[in-house]
């Protein structure tokens, strides 16, 4: 009988994936700049104009090392509407994570910032029309004033 052969999976391999996050984010999105405020969190801010008429929107990405990538729009700041697509600490919802769960060996640059770019198109559309026409995910979550409580399938909870 042959003899197994094991390889050792390479710890490093996540730290330096997402220590690589700021280099890429810089170099395919020049308009972010992106630092390490702590150890194991990177924070890119820039901004994003997602058409000739439209505003710039200022981003703020936090990326926590094997957290999940959150996302909020600095400026303009934007109110909590039923309709809008976001969490109720204002950050964006960009996805349905049943879907499309964020892993560890997902690149910012690659998915999120994709993200961000079609939510603004969305809001966009929503200013214009009054109604959300991107793709709707249901997450409601408890909170003190139903008025305000955003969900992704755009009806209050």
């Amino acid at each position: 009988m042959g003899r197994s052969i094991w390889i050792p999976k390479d710890r490093g391999a996540n730290r330096r994936r997402f220590f690589a996050q700021k280099a890429l984010v810089e170099k395919f999105f020049p308009c972010f700049r992106c630092r390490y405020p702590k150890r194991q969190q990177l924070e890119c801010t820039g901004q994003v104009k997602p058409a000739m008429p439209c505003p710039i929107y200022e981003i703020l990405i936090s990326y926590d090392y094997e957290g999940v990538p959150t996302v909020w729009i600095t400026d303009p700041v934007i109110g909590l509407l039923p309709a809008i697509h976001m969490y109720k600490d204002r950050s964006l919802c960009l996805y349905f994570p049943e879907d499309d769960q964020w892993k560890i060996s997902d690149d910012v640059h690659k998915k999120i910032m994709p993200w961000i770019a079609e939510w603004l198109v969305f809001y966009e559309l929503y200013l214009l029309t009054g109604k959300w026409l991107g793709p709707a995910a249901p997450h409601a979550f408890p909170e003190k004033n139903p008025e305000v409580t955003p969900t992704c399938d755009g009806d209050s909870a």
